[in-house]
């Protein structure tokens, strides 16, 4: 009878043990960020009317949770103020609405040639984000306009951020967003001027 009653006990608790571990697995593990994938996204159909009003600051709280109390809002602003070369290298800066550590692909194609692209995945930091890139053509240094295409895909993301803009970037609303099947892109697309 005690032979019995172990064994029960003991399979009660490798099938505990596996389900859990099971469970644990299948969790979002925020402290391991997937590596960054640079491939880009195709996003080619514009939202045609944003229902959402665009919010500007982060202040502004679009809605509540009712079932965690977590705080949701709405992000709508990415743009690219800045494109200068300095010590042989492009750098691109922005400002975002964006949570820090949102992932964003930022791409630069030389206006003269737009076979001469480059492109960098980069995380956003405090309401802004940098971009270096080192040319690999020496064409591409003869170039004074440039078209830059900054995307933030929702899928692409860490746990952190990616849990803020939803996966299927519902939060992600205004005139930069774009449709991907079900996912909402954010894209911000401008030609602009190189600054020495």
């Amino acid at each position: 009878m005690k032979k019995i009653t172990v064994i029960v006990l003991a399979l009660l608790i490798v099938i505990f043990v596996s389900m859990m571990s099971f469970a644990l697995s299948r969790a979002c593990s925020c402290s391991q960020n997937p590596p960054i994938d640079n491939s880009i996204p195709t996003v080619n159909q514009p939202l045609p009317n944003p229902t959402t009003p665009v919010n500007m600051n982060d202040s502004d709280v679009t809605g509540v949770s009712p079932s965690s109390k977590v705080t949701m809002v709405d992000y709508s602003r990415i743009m690219v103020n800045q494109l200068i070369l300095k010590d042989g290298k492009y750098q691109v800066k922005g400002i975002t609405d964006l949570p820090p550590g949102t992932r964003l692909i930022v791409i630069l194609k030389a206006n003269s040639d737009p076979s001469l692209v480059l492109k960098k995945s980069i995380e956003v930091q405090n309401g802004a984000f940098i971009a270096f890139f080192s040319p690999s053509s020496p064409h591409f240094n003869g170039s004074q306009q440039f078209q830059v295409d900054v995307i933030c895909d929702p899928q692409k993301q860490p746990c952190g951020s990616g849990s803020r803009i939803d996966r299927f970037g519902k939060n992600l609303v205004g005139e930069k967003v774009v449709i991907d099947g079900k996912i909402r892109m954010l894209k911000f697309s401008q030609l602009i001027t190189l600054v020495s």
